[in-house]
């Protein structure tokens, strides 16, 4: 039997004087790419996509989010204790 994909998107507004640090945090995304890619094998996760925009003068980061178990993943990433996770969750906070 064939299990489906959890498929998300989320969108995030950024905090009014907070954009520099979103455009960091998207920029150390993208730097650490493939090591993230490797963390996302472990969480059993396939896509893991971000987009920035500006609606109405605010800005927004969308995520695009498809895995096996969404709840998984979020365990997964949260308590293996990866130094790039823990960065990637001190920029969402």
């Amino acid at each position: 039997m064939k299990k489906e994909m959890d498929i998300r998107l989320y969108k995030y507004e950024i905090i009014k004087g907070k954009e520099e640090t979103a455009e960091e945090w998207l920029n150390f995304l993208n730097a650490n790419r493939k090591a993230g890619e490797a963390l996302l094998k472990d969480e059993h996760a396939y896509l893991e996509a971000y987009f920035k925009t500006v609606e109405g003068g605010n800005m927004y980061v969308y995520m695009f989010f498809a895995c096996e178990d969404v709840n998984f993943s979020n365990d997964k990433a949260i308590n293996q204790g990866s130094g790039l996770d823990e960065q990637h969750f001190a920029y969402m906070r």
